[in-house]
């Protein structure tokens, strides 16, 4: 009996309807009487595989489904085999008739990106990208920021870098503007500075700080005044200032409030003779008050030396705050426990000092009412607070 089989090579599409019509010609040749059934006039054309040719016979073991015309097994492998016509396979791996990587027809490189761009590819027009990455760059198949200035015309950076294929703010001095006007090609944004002689006429300060490209008052505590002015760098804030520490500040006054970074007399009471407290607000020690030394709608907080509004209830008679004076903060407030509340406020806001209706939603028994920022019972309407009670 003979068997004609097609051994099957190609590099592109052309090249593979040449060869299906030459196998359907020889097919017409062969006739019944050669013995061939009908099953084996559709072999599997295993000159599509990586391993080269396989003798009829050798894939009893796939179905009449997987013995396809074309002769092409998508995906399929032919275990141990090498690239058609001198071509370097990837150890039998067939990838729809075609090398992974390999060479074809003495030596021309298949680009398997472009050839199966409908399977790995992320793009294949500007139409498959959005968001940040709106245009598909055909060479990588790849969504990306920009490949030419115009694809930057309607964000808010308008120049392209080629190299990154990101939309960037500039590439060039000219691309800036005031109080920006610089281009720092690196970072591709436009800079107050690049340099202490761009920062000579600024009101924010004579030398450049290169990480953000901003003028600032100082780079280092020599870049400040001496004497009795301010005298060292906060890095931080790159301001002169006349302290960081305590050690920064002279014995007139000897400690450095770290908020304002000023030397001052005082930041707490033991920075005082017993005899005197430190003022919080002018950080200066004054004399304690005295029983009857405050002034009207004012006591004297014994313990601290402070004039405060109460140190018990009864100071607040007098007072529009409330009848019960706070103890930790000496002030007349409406409430300090649930129970210097009535049923219609029943509870007393932790943080205001005052009767409330609700502290939570739970506390609120009508249906459909929530407890609010207020302290009070809304309606909501359609998932919104309505305060109308």
């Amino acid at each position: 009996m003979s068997i004609r089989v097609c051994n099957v090579r190609w590099s592109s599409t052309v090249i593979l309807l040449s060869a299906l019509l030459a196998c359907e010609s020889d097919s017409k040749k062969t006739g019944p009487d050669d013995g061939i059934t009908t099953e084996d006039q559709n072999p599997v054309m295993s000159g599509l595989d990586d391993g080269g040719s396989t003798e009829l016979g050798k894939d009893a073991a796939a179905s009449t489904d997987d013995r396809v015309v074309t002769g092409s097994r998508p995906g399929g492998n032919t275990p141990g085999g090498g690239a058609p016509r001198g071509g370097a396979g990837d150890g039998g791996t067939s990838d729809g008739g075609i090398s992974r990587g390999g060479a074809l027809d003495g030596g021309t490189t298949v680009d398997m990106t472009s050839i199966d761009a409908g399977v790995r590819a992320v793009c294949r027009s500007n139409a498959e990208c959005s968001g940040g990455k709106p245009v598909c760059d055909l060479a990588t198949n790849s969504c990306v920021g920009c490949l030419q200035e115009a694809d930057c015309a309607g964000t808010a950076v308008g120049s392209c870098n080629l190299a990154t294929k990101s939309c960037i703010e500039c590439r060039a001095d000219t691309q800036c503007a005031p109080p920006k006007p610089y281009c720092d090609t690196k970072a591709g944004a436009c800079v107050q500075c690049q340099g202490n002689a761009n920062c000579a006429r600024t009101a924010s300060g004579p030398f450049c700080e290169m990480e953000s490209g901003s003028c600032v008052q100082c780079l280092q505590s020599s870049d400040c005044m001496s004497g009795l002015g301010p005298r060292i760098c906060n890095t931080a804030s790159h301001t002169c200032a006349q302290c960081a520490v305590n050690a920064d500040c002279p014995s007139s006054s000897p400690y450095c409030n770290a908020t304002t970074n000023r030397c001052v007399a005082c930041t707490t009471d033991s920075n005082c003779p017993s005899d005197r407290f430190c003022n919080a607000r002018t950080n200066a020690c004054e004399a304690r008050c005295t029983a009857g030394g405050c002034g009207f709608g004012a006591v004297c907080n014994m313990t601290s030396g402070r004039c405060v509004e109460c140190v018990k209830n009864g100071d607040c008679s007098l007072t529009s705050g409330g009848p019960i004076c706070s103890t930790e903060t000496h002030t007349c407030v409406q409430c300090a426990t649930n129970g210097d509340c009535s049923a219609s406020t029943p509870y007393c806001s932790p943080t205001a000092r005052r009767c409330v209706r609700c502290l939570a939603h739970s506390h609120c028994t009508s249906p459909g009412q929530m407890c609010n920022a207020n302290g009070q019972c809304a309606y909501t309407i359609g998932g919104i607070l309505d305060d109308l009670q």
